[in-house]
C-alpha cells in the first residue's frame, strides 16, 4: 500500500497545493472537448478523459442521493475511468465495504487530486458533459470547484447527436430521433441559463464566439479561473488530445478538435429540406435573448428556404 502512504503523507498539504477543481459541461455535442484541449495546454491544469463519476455515481441533482449506498454501477465506471488512464492503483483508495456515495466522492476528489500533484499542476480539469446535472451535489460536495459552460447552435447540435446516435446507437440512445436531440439541447441551456448570474463559480462561453476569437476567450476564461494566460492555449496539439480522448469514444477523432468556422454543413447534410423547416420551426419559438444573434439568424435562413 505504497501509493496509499504516499496520498496519506501528502494529505495535509492537498488543500494548499490543489487552487482548484474545474468541471467543463454543457450540451453534448457542443464543443466541449476542443474547449477541454484548450483550457488543458495550460501548465499548471492536469485534465483526463471523460470519467462519466457524478452521472452515474447518483440517479438525480437531489443531495440526499449522497447518503445512498455506492451502486455497482458507479464502481463499475470509477473502474473503468481509472484503468483508461492507467492508473488502476488508485482504485486501492476506494472502499471495498459497503460505502456511502459521499464517501466515494471524496475519495474520487482526492485521486485527481493527487494525479493533479503528480503532474506538478494546482488545478484539475474534468470534462463529463452531463456533470451539467449534476451541479447542486458537485458544488456541494468538492471544494474549490468553478464550472465552466459551453453553448452552441441548436442547428449544428441537433445535426451531431443525431448523427452520432445513428453511427453509435449502442453507445449513445439507442435511436436517433430529432425531437430528443432537440428536447436535450434545450433542457441542457436551461439549466446553463439558471447559474448565468453566479458568475463568481460559473462561466459561459458560446462555441462561435470561441472560434471567431478564441485569444480573447481563453483570456477570459484564465480571468475567470485566477491563472495566467498562456498563447499555449489558442491551439489543440495531438498530445493533450490524445489525454483527454477516451478509447471508446469512437465518434471522436482528432481532426475534429481543430477549430473551424465553416456553417451549418452537417445539418445540410443529414436533414432533407423538410427536415430542416420543421426544426426550425420549433426552434423559432425559443427566446433567442439570452444567445449571440446569428443564432436566431441562422434558423430564419432555413425558415425563408
Amino acid at each position: 500500500m505504497l501509493l496509499d502512504r504516499a496520498i496519506k503523507q501528502l494529505h495535509h498539504q492537498m488543500n494548499n497545493l490543489i487552487k482548484g477543481r474545474i468541471f467543463l459541461v454543457g450540451c453534448p455535442r457542443s464543443g466541449t472537448t476542443l474547449l477541454q484541449s484548450l483550457v488543458s495546454n495550460h501548465s499548471d491544469i492536469a485534465s483526463f478523459p471523460e470519467s462519466k463519476f457524478y452521472q452515474r455515481l447518483v440517479s438525480s441533482d437531489n443531495k440526499i442521493e449522497m447518503f445512498k449506498a455506492t451502486g455497482k454501477r458507479a464502481k463499475e465506471t470509477t473502474s473503468l475511468f481509472f484503468q483508461l488512464i492507467e492508473n488502476e492503483k488508485l482504485l486501492d483508495l476506494f472502499p471495498k465495504r459497503p460505502s456511502f456515495c459521499l464517501e466515494y466522492s471524496m475519495t474520487f476528489v482526492k485521486a485527481l487530486d493527487f494525479l493533479a500533484i503528480q503532474r506538478d499542476c494546482s488545478y484539475w480539469l474534468e470534462k463529463t458533459p452531463a456533470h451539467l446535472h449534476r451541479i447542486e451535489l458537485i458544488k456541494s460536495f468538492v471544494p474549490q470547484v468553478k464550472f465552466i459552460h459551453i453553448i452552441r447552435n441548436p442547428i449544428d447540435v441537433i445535426a451531431s447527436l443525431y448523427e452520432v446516435n445513428l453511427k453509435y446507437p449502442e453507445i449513445w440512445w439507442q435511436s436517433a430521433n430529432v425531437i430528443q436531440c432537440l428536447e436535450r439541447w434545450l433542457d441542457d441551456v436551461e439549466i446553463t441559463k439558471f447559474y448565468a448570474e453566479q458568475y463568481h463559480q460559473h462561466h459561459i462561453i458560446f462555441y462561435e464566439e470561441l472560434i471567431q476569437d478564441s485569444n480573447f476567450h481563453i483570456k477570459r476564461i484564465c480571468n475567470f479561473l485566477e491563472i495566467e494566460f498562456q498563447p499555449k492555449m489558442l491551439s489543440p496539439n495531438a498530445d493533450s488530445i490524445d489525454n483527454i480522448i477516451r478509447k471508446d469514444e469512437l465518434w471522436k477523432n482528432k481532426s475534429d478538435k481543430i477549430i473551424n468556422k465553416k456553417g451549418h454543413e452537417k445539418f445540410d447534410r443529414i436533414f432533407c429540406k423538410e427536415q430542416q423547416m420543421k426544426i426550425c420551426q420549433s426552434l423559432s419559438t425559443i427566446d433567442f435573448s439570452f444567445f449571440p444573434e446569428n443564432y436566431q439568424e441562422s434558423i430564419n435562413t432555413y425558415l425563408k428556404i
